[in-house]
């Protein structure tokens, strides 16, 4: 913002000029597409996409947080699933969800979410897993 005032004040000065658009440029590519900075992703909590929660995600959110808000207290052994085209891939528990979410692009509604319990790992791994 001081940077914008000095670029207003000091119109005969291009070095300045030029690197306040850097610096807005800069600025542009930390905020969410659209300036969003929530979003909500929808959670299946069983197969038959009957149970599901709705999770809020910011930028900070992380996947443990994702697990943590699905699974009910004192239940062990959770991980979230994500299913594209039929194959499944756990997620690690570090991964930004919003970001995660935003490299998806236009794919993104075709993507679902599951919470899986550790039974269901191990199925999952005599089916294999995608790269993206």
């Amino acid at each position: 913002m001081v940077l914008r005032s000095l670029v207003s004040t000091s119109k005969g000065r291009p070095w300045l000029q030029k690197r306040a658009r850097a610096q807005e440029k800069e600025d542009r590519k930390l905020k969410a597409p659209h300036g969003l900075t929530k979003m909500i992703l929808t959670v299946f909590l069983s197969d038959n996409q009957q149970l599901l929660t709705e999770v809020p995600i910011t930028p900070e959110t992380l996947c443990k947080d994702v697990v943590e808000f699905c699974k009910e207290a004192g239940e062990s052994g959770c991980h979230l699933a994500e299913v594209w085209r039929g194959k499944e891939r756990a997620i690690p528990f570090d991964q930004l969800m919003f970001e995660h979410l935003h490299k998806w692009g236009q794919r993104r509604q075709e993507v679902k979410f599951y919470l899986r319990h550790e039974e269901s790992l191990i199925a999952n791994f005599s089916q294999g897993f995608f790269d993206e």
